[in-house]
């Protein structure tokens, strides 16, 4: 009997614990700050992942910042398609494959900017 009235006891005190502090939901208490933090500004963006998915006609564009900011940008349907068989089909020697990527970017309003730099 000695042994059931421990573990009852025991149960009931997990049971407590838990019910405290992981069913409910506790205030906290911040520094409203009197000169906000600003993180450094993003001030370019380059193709981090391209990815063309034929049979589901979409295209997955990851862009990197210089901080490590990410960004996500897709297009699927017939715009994807459309957009898949003309790179399938261009010339990629005078105008590379992420600048072409870039300028449709920034042409459809999804980045701000004009492309610069050399292909790798």
């Amino acid at each position: 009997m000695g042994y059931r009235r421990i573990s009852a006891g025991v149960l009931l005190g997990v049971l407590l614990v838990v019910g405290v502090f992981g069913g409910v939901a506790l205030a906290v208490e911040e520094v409203a700050l009197t000169t906000p933090i600003t993180t450094p500004s993003i001030t370019a963006w380059q193709v981090s992942i391209l990815h063309l998915d034929w049979g589901a006609s979409q295209i997955t564009i990851k862009l990197k910042g210089p901080n490590g900011e990410t960004k996500l940008h897709s297009y699927s349907g017939a715009t994807a398609l459309t957009m898949m068989v003309a790179l399938n089909k261009a010339n990629l020697t005078a105008n590379s494959l992420h600048k072409r990527v870039l300028n449709q970017l920034i042409t459809d309003g999804v980045v701000l900017g004009t492309v610069t730099g050399t292909p790798d």
